[in-house]
């Protein structure tokens, strides 16, 4: 009993097979393959993908305008009248951070202000520089004998050194408006027109100082023009790294779809397309069950439109002009757009089962029942309408 219908399911899946030899290829069907290739039979070759799919990638990336790489910036013309080359002196002595000075730290650090002033007055910058420091070791919590040093080093032309005492003066009075002065100006003597700008601006808001004015009035032509120029820069990188970001998604978007095609033609030229080779079985016991499809799926030409049809919807166009195609493919469809019916239909042509007949009424509701079961779980049919 059981025998006879799974011969016949055999018989329909060989003739699908010979209709579309190609699809042995799939992997759900490797075992069959290798079956036959153990015998000694010789299987199709698989079909060989479309060849116009990479001149069409061809032509799309021919279509494509090249993206000209943006100039750089060009930096702009300043006046660099003035501006020193960076002193190679070893660093001062900056003081113990962590000393405590004690009263007579507290009037050493005076005395030795006392004297590096007097020979500051004197245009004798060694010797103030020299007490400066003295003062300094003395007591490394005055901001203003680090400014006062700093102010000695501008005029040694010095101003990496005049830079790290105003940067500690800073530190430890952030309201010290002599120290952005003098760090304005030694900004100023490395041609570092911005940072000069920002400082000689900030020590003019903080103590008005006509000196450090009209540093500043100096300073802001090139000041504005490296502003200008550090923005463009600031833009132009930001939107190459949009772009470039923004043609990563491009790429990686066009590759899934890629992929996603490759995958898509290797299942339809492999038969996988359509209601899927997962139900093939399902589907095939389906028609073995019904009479007037079971005996049209006979014919070989018929068998293999109806499993095209159902790999690829789009060719039922080429068979419309074939009654026989036709009638067993609306017979299909409707077979799976309304299971319910399918024991009832079975009762009206004198089936009972795979066997027909009415011999056992009850053998035929339960093949009805695995019937209806069974289809639950095929693959849907290709909706047409």
């Amino acid at each position: 009993f059981r025998m006879e219908a799974q011969l016949g399911l055999l018989k329909q899946f060989i003739q699908c097979v010979s209709a579309r030899p190609e699809m042995l290829h799939q992997k759900d069907l490797a075992f069959f393959k290798e079956f036959i290739e153990s015998f000694g039979g010789k299987i199709p070759n698989a079909p060989a993908p479309k060849a116009e799919e990479p001149k069409k990638e061809e032509e799309k990336k021919a279509d494509e305008p090249m993206e000209e790489e943006e100039p750089a910036i060009e930096r702009p013309h300043l006046d660099e009248s003035g501006v020193i080359e960076a002193e190679t002196d070893e660093p001062l002595p900056m003081g113990d951070e962590g000393k405590e000075p004690s009263d007579s730290d507290m009037e050493t650090a005076s005395a030795e202000r006392e004297t590096a002033q007097s020979a500051l007055s004197d245009g004798d910058t060694n010797k103030a520089i020299e007490h400066f420091t003295n003062a300094i070791q003395a007591n490394p919590h005055s901001a203003a004998l680090f400014a006062k040093r700093a102010q000695c080093l501008i005029k040694q032309n010095k101003p990496v050194g005049a830079i790290r005492d105003c940067d500690r003066a800073i530190a430890l009075n952030a309201d010290s408006a002599i120290a952005y002065k003098f760090r304005g100006k030694a900004h100023r003597l490395l041609g570092h027109w911005v940072e000069a700008h920002t400082d000689l601006a900030m020590a003019c808001k903080l103590d008005y100082d006509e000196a450090a004015n009209e540093w500043l009035k100096e300073v802001e032509p090139n000041a504005k023009k490296m502003k200008e120029y550090l923005r463009a820069v600031e833009r132009q990188t930001e939107e190459k790294e949009l772009k470039e970001r923004r043609e990563r998604v491009r790429k990686a978007q066009e590759e899934r779809q890629k992929a996603y095609d490759m995958q898509q033609e290797e299942e339809e030229s492999m038969g996988g397309g359509g209601g899927g080779m997962g139900g093939l079985g399902e589907i095939f016991g389906q028609m073995m069950k019904d009479p007037e499809m079971k005996e049209a799926m006979q014919d070989p030409e018929v068998a293999g439109a109806v499993f095209e049809i159902m790999q690829n919807p789009s060719a039922l166009m080429k068979h419309m002009g074939n009654p026989k195609v036709m009638a067993a493919f609306s017979k299909l469809k409707g077979m799976f757009g309304g299971m319910s019916d399918e024991g009832e239909h079975a009762h009206e042509h004198g089936e009972g089962g795979c066997c027909g007949g009415h011999d056992d009424a009850s053998t035929g509701g339960e093949e009805t029942t695995k019937a209806s079961t069974s289809h639950s779980h095929s693959a849907p049919m290709p909706d047409l309408d």
